[in-house]
């Protein structure tokens, strides 16, 4: 079965926990709107937090260090990860039945979307969207 999970206004890790466990249920996940997920609590301490992930480099051989992607799209593939067992199969297959979009693609236009209940963040938090935070360490959209 094919979900699509619409990020416009919701929690960033409540979105990932939710496609992450669908994911692993064997269904295919698409989540459009990424770019206007939610991060609660303190921007700066979240755009120090990424920033210091990017800078990381190895300490022989700064070349050879990972390189993370700046982009909305790509940091929240890159927590679904984090919620996987990645290293067995079964976690790698779930992680490439998930597609994460910036926006919505055209085959997803007329396409039901799969509502999010217990996601919308608190409206006393501190929060920033996730294109706010991609912009903040460098991201060109």
């Amino acid at each position: 079965m094919q979900y699509i999970l619409n990020a416009d206004n919701r929690v960033f890790g409540r979105i990932a926990s939710r496609a992450a466990h669908l994911a692993l249920e064997g269904h295919t996940i698409h989540v459009i709107h990424c770019e206007k997920s939610v991060l609660t609590g303190s921007p700066a301490r979240a755009i120090e937090n990424l920033q210091n992930h990017i800078n990381l480099t190895v300490k022989g051989n700064p070349l050879r260090s990972p390189k993370y992607s700046k982009m909305p799209d790509q940091i929240l593939r890159i927590a679904i990860r984090g919620m996987l067992p990645k290293k067995s199969k079964r976690g790698r297959n779930a992680l490439a039945r998930v597609h994460v979009h910036i926006g919505v693609p055209a085959k997803l236009k007329d396409a039901t979307v799969t509502p999010l209940d217990g996601a919308k963040p608190n409206p006393n938090a501190k929060q920033m969207t996730l294109l706010e935070l991609a912009h903040n360490v460098g991201a060109h959209i």
